[in-house]
């Protein structure tokens, strides 16, 4: 499911600031096709990032779930180009492998 997540999420979130995905509608359905209809996020919050136009609406769709949240609040605008060039700034698919790696970790950790 996290991982069903992270690609609705990584989707949407390329696909802000790309003047040729944003035609709204085009935007819906090229999202509807490549998006997985299953995760935490789905239906509940599928449909407000699905219709995200900008990276704040992004972060509003995902705001019920601090894990999402907490991850996109480091991540620059995908439409403002500038954002890009700070030193100390990671990309959506860091933080996300990340976040996956930490996860897969964790199932090691308890002895059987």
């Amino acid at each position: 499911k996290f991982e069903a997540d992270c690609m609705s999420i990584q989707i949407v979130y390329n696909s802000i600031g790309n003047p040729e995905l944003m035609a709204g509608h085009q935007r819906a359905g090229d999202r509807e096709q490549l998006c997985p209809n299953l995760g935490y996020l789905y239906p509940d919050c599928y449909e407000a990032i699905k219709k995200a136009t900008n990276f704040d609406m992004l972060k509003d769709g995902v705001k019920a779930f601090e894990e999402y949240r907490e991850m996109l609040k480091d991540v620059p605008d995908p439409s403002k180009n500038d954002e890009f060039s700070a030193a100390n700034t990671q990309s959506l698919d860091q933080i996300m492998y990340k976040a996956m790696s930490k996860k897969a970790s964790m199932a090691f950790e308890q002895e059987f």
